[in-house]
């Protein structure tokens, strides 16, 4: 099946609306004290449309937010400039990718030890960052070892 561009691109920027509305329920979902599965399932349901929003990003959508900053710079916009290929994995990006995987490691263990096993609080995006990181950082999975 192909999705035009302009489609795909509706979609994103809807997507990222939902998270948005979702990032505000579980807001005040933990201001009103809200039992954890209710802020849990929150945070996972936010979490999936981040993901879903990649995924189209991957697919060819125009990023919601490079877009939205395009059209609040108006003329004075300037694309994200690109990273030279040796910043990619430079030492400060390496201890960046091991910091925030050692963060996601912390919590997961914090949040089983309170919550039990199987809870998707902060834990999920912070495992999320920490492989959007090393992907940066290290490439695909397996690359080194070709």
């Amino acid at each position: 099946m192909n999705v035009p561009n302009v489609e795909l691109d509706r979609w994103a920027r809807e997507t990222r609306q939902v998270r948005a509305w979702l990032t505000k329920i579980g807001d005040r979902l933990r201001a009103a004290n809200a039992p954890e599965e209710l802020q849990s399932m929150a945070l996972s349901a936010r979490n999936k449309t981040h993901d879903l929003v990649n995924d189209m990003i991957a697919a060819g959508a125009e990023d919601p937010m490079e877009a939205d900053r395009r059209a609040r710079l108006g003329e004075s916009y300037q694309p994200a400039r690109a990273v030279p290929l040796e910043l990619l994995s430079s030492p400060a990006a390496q201890e960046y990718a091991r910091a925030i995987r050692a963060a996601a490691r912390a919590c997961r263990a914090m949040e089983e030890e309170r919550y039990g096993p199987g809870i998707d609080g902060y834990a999920e995006s912070l495992e999320d960052a920490a492989k959007a990181a090393e992907l940066e950082v290290y490439g695909p999975a397996g690359l080194n070892e070709r």
